[in-house]
């Protein structure tokens, strides 16, 4: 499965379907689910009616698919798992918290079962991800707290955040129980180094160029030209501006900045980084490379997006500069 920003059809298809329904059932109009109040004052009847595990669940990266790929992308993201988890309702009950967060209530279960029931919603998930650029950043992180019917549901939900929170803090990508001892911060102290070293290298890993939100670029950036000027390395930034041949649509501008983003991550190192500037630009830091490099670099990126870029609608064009030095900037002040 592609990227879904070409199948807005089919996105607000389902959008308007769902916003037929009065607003008396208080769903979600993306993905059909229960809202906070409706879904949070059914969770605490099934609590009373029975034990079982209050799941806090939250999708991972979605600011940084809005940021990157659009809120179409982000709003399929939100879809998928809105889907996943209505084939669980008969489990139990399930609403959307809000933003990017949702709640699942599962009935009469141990901690075997409810782990059971979690690591299949983690695999269905991983599942949808492979052919799908728009899930594939993603993951899941789920915080979870087991109930007797004698527990208040605000001290449930409270515990199953700090699990959420524990696993945010921990690498993201699972599920973590509730329980004194793991959510007690003063007994985490003793961490097991390869455990630790093997959640950094999983979570941290990508391919191709670090490719950041704009945000997360600019602190690169400093420290970027902080680390050339220690150790003499010279560092480039350039600016790839897309510009259009006549008029374009916003899908077809899209699918050129896509293309490029694409271009630019399998052609460039590793060590180089790569943001969305704007809707027609990119930034990229290329560490150590020479004056004399810079058009070759370049040339395999142009040569990679017009093998990937279908169209002909766009002309590219580049602005090369040097990152400046404390120097330069304290004599630049003076002036």
């Amino acid at each position: 499965m592609g990227s879904p920003v070409g199948d807005t059809g089919i996105i607000m298809k389902k959008i308007l379907e769902t916003m037929t329904q009065t607003d008396a059932k208080e769903l979600d109009f993306l993905t059909g689910l229960p809202l906070r109040l409706k879904g949070e004052r059914e969770i605490v009847e099934a609590m009373r009616e029975s034990s079982g595990c209050l799941s806090f669940i939250d999708v991972d990266n979605l600011k940084k698919i809005n940021d990157t790929m659009g809120h179409l992308s982000g709003d399929h993201l939100l879809q998928q798992v809105g889907e996943l988890l209505q084939k669980r309702e008969d489990q139990g009950v399930v609403c959307r918290f809000g933003g990017d967060e949702f709640l699942f209530f599962i009935r009469n279960v141990g901690r075997f079962e409810a782990t059971t029931i979690v690591e299949n919603l983690i695999d269905e998930f991983e599942e949808l991800k492979k052919g799908d650029r728009s899930l594939e950043q993603s993951s899941l992180s789920i915080g979870l707290c087991l109930t007797q019917p004698s527990d208040e549901y605000s001290e449930i939900y409270k515990k199953a955040d700090k699990a959420l929170y524990f696993m945010k803090q921990n690498g993201k990508a699972g599920y973590h129980f509730y329980d004194e001892e793991s959510v007690n911060w003063q007994k985490e102290t003793d961490v097991d180094m390869k455990h630790l070293m093997k959640g950094l290298q999983s979570s941290g890993q990508y391919q191709g160029a670090l490719d950041v939100e704009y945000r997360v670029f600019a602190k690169l950036y400093e420290y970027t030209k902080n680390l050339g000027e220690r150790f003499d390395q010279s560092v480039k930034l350039i600016m790839i501006t897309l510009d259009a041949v006549k008029d374009v649509s916003i899908d077809e501008m899209e699918l050129a900045m896509s293309s490029m983003e694409r271009a630019i991550q399998t052609t460039i190192r590793k060590v180089d980084i790569c943001t969305r500037y704007s809707s027609v630009q990119f930034l990229v830091i290329l560490m150590n490379v020479g004056d004399n490099n810079i058009a070759m670099v370049l040339n395999r990126i142009f040569q990679g997006f017009y093998k990937i870029y279908p169209g002909r609608a766009v002309d590219l064009s580049y602005t090369v500069a040097d990152l400046p030095d404390k120097r330069e900037e304290s004599d630049e002040e003076k002036k």
